[in-house]
């Protein structure tokens, strides 16, 4: 019981009032319909060299 306790306290202090057992990073996303679970990344470029930062 206690463990589910600090669950919810977690899942209180989450500003998008989500929690993630397995992963802290994943986050619960629409994508064509459906829900999944898994990460928005994004990307930049070094325009004049083409190289990722």
């Amino acid at each position: 019981m206690k463990e589910l306790q600090v669950i919810e306290a977690q899942l209180n202090e989450s500003p998008d009032k989500q929690v993630s057992l397995t992963d802290p990073d994943a986050r619960s996303m629409m994508m064509c319909g459906t829900g999944i679970v898994g990460y928005n990344v994004l990307t930049a470029v070094d325009s004049p060299l083409q190289v990722p930062k």
